[in-house]
């Protein structure tokens, strides 16, 4: 096993952390101290011997093409164009979408016009009236100079925030295409599960005629009779079991997809085999392109921004207001030039009484600050946690597939024989039940093991972001 590059990650956490040095919290130096990890130049976890060059990242179900399974490329299709969680996701995207263009207008002047018409009357001593009109056209103009690229970091982390979101939706697609995968497996599952049912079954039907025959013939006593017909029971209620779970699966499976669960959907007949092995050289930069890890670090650098905002609040402010217009008696003479009247007003503020406030609000953000930083290594460390428990579970799940698949065999060839030798008389009834009985234990086991390897290798790229390349 070669040694794989170091991650970006680190440097990038490193660099970032080293910024947030001077905050007056007396912890961010102790989390700095506790969080510097040493990152692996290679995973623990054993994995198998194939080499492979790194490449891009592929599209979201790149990775379903080693598991055997052409429908479900389409299935995952019809879920991201009509699964309702994800639209919600992406709703929340168009939101933070509309949040940035509202961050970005106080960078830009505010021009407003209006037109006011008045009549007015008033009352002299000698209780005559006099009628007045006055009208005029305005145009207002304000503008407040960024001096200290303030609305500019505002606007910044309002588009980190957009982009967070928008990561978020590509997180959400894997995610969503992960679930489905891991539902479709898991209804072919319930199906193998269920023809095992019927065979188990017709298994125990077959021992229960044998024994009523020799029970009839004097051979054998009522305890091996009625043994074998609790079994035979015992079977069908397994076999109900299976088909109400399987219901269940595909439910769920329809759920995800946006239909009616109406349990109609068709799912494979067989869970495949697994031959592709896990890449040697797979390397941690692999974690970069996960969107969670992404959105994360996204969102610590909108904190920053948030950090900044808070702390040039307690810097003066300048700003211009115009305005401009026309009044007249005379309707007609609204648009005479002579009639114009204009102002221009610069305008400086200070905070003066504020500043305890603004300095609460200031190490307020710090503080939201520290807190995103600290979630951001958060993922990146559940990231490494997520891949090595995967490469191990995939490393150990091989060989508990062999081992069951030949465990299977043998019972298979012990339950055959027990009939025969139990036929003979060599062997009592319970021997041959308790024989059957362990040949679909093992079946069922094998089974299980078969969708634990195909439902670990999803979730490992789940948490590797997407296919070994």
């Amino acid at each position: 096993m070669r040694a794989l590059p170091l991650p970006l990650i680190p440097l990038l956490l490193a660099t970032a952390l080293s910024g947030c040095a001077n905050l007056p919290l007396s912890q961010l130096g102790t989390l700095i101290d506790d969080a510097s990890l040493h990152y692996p130049e290679k995973w623990h976890a054993p994995h198998t011997t194939q080499h492979v060059e790194v490449g891009s990242a592929q599209s979201v179900a790149e990775w379903i093409d080693p598991l055997h399974a052409a429908p479900l490329k389409q299935l995952i299709a019809e879920a991201i164009a009509h699964n309702h969680n994800l639209q919600h996701v992406a709703l929340n995207w168009q939101n933070a979408k509309q949040q940035t263009i509202l961050a970005g207008t106080p960078l830009r002047p505010t021009l407003e016009g209006g037109v006011r018409s008045q009549r007015s009357q008033t009352l002299s001593n000698s209780k005559s009236a006099t009628l007045t009109s006055q009208h005029g056209v305005t145009v207002t103009a304000q503008w407040e100079i960024d001096l200290w690229q303030r609305l500019s970091d505002q606007q910044r982390a309002a588009h980190s925030r957009e982009q967070a979101s928008a990561t978020d939706l590509q997180a959400a697609r894997l995610s969503l295409a992960a679930t489905v995968a891991r539902r479709w497996f898991s209804a072919i599952e319930s199906k193998q599960k269920i023809k095992l049912s019927h065979q188990r079954l017709a298994r125990y039907s077959q021992a229960l005629e044998v024994i009523e025959v020799r029970y009839r013939s004097g051979l054998t006593d009522a305890l091996d009779l009625h043994v074998a017909r609790s079994e035979v029971s015992l079977s069908k209620e397994n076999l109900l079991s299976q088909q109400m779970n399987q219901q269940q699966q595909l439910r769920e499976l329809e759920l995800l997809l946006g239909r009616y669960p109406a349990a109609e959907i068709t799912v494979g007949e067989s869970l495949p085999t697994i031959n592709q092995p896990i890449p040697v050289g797979l390397p941690s930069e692999l974690l970069e392109r996960r969107p969670d890890i992404i959105a994360s670090r996204t969102r610590w650098q909108a904190a920053a921004l948030d950090r900044e905002v808070a702390a040039k609040r307690r810097l003066p402010s300048f700003s211009l207001s115009a305005q401009a217009g026309t009044s007249s008696n005379h309707l007609r003479d609204l648009l005479d030039w002579d009639n114009l009247v204009w102002s221009l007003l610069g305008n400086l503020a200070q905070p003066l009484f504020q500043q305890e406030q603004l300095e609460a609000e200031e190490l307020i953000q710090a503080t939201a600050q520290q807190q995103a930083a600290i979630a951001y290594l958060e993922s990146v460390l559940q990231a490494f946690r997520e891949v090595e428990n995967g490469l191990t579970a995939d490393h150990f799940q091989q060989q508990r597939l062999h081992a069951l698949a030949d465990a299977a065999d043998e019972a298979s060839k012990a339950a055959t024989l027990a009939l025969s030798r139990y036929q003979n008389g060599l062997i009592d009834a319970l021997t041959l039940l308790d024989t059957q009985q362990r040949a679909f234990d093992r079946e069922s086991a094998h089974i299980q093991a078969m969708a634990d390897h195909i439902d670990n290798r999803i979730l490992l790229h789940l948490s590797l972001g997407g296919s070994f390349q």
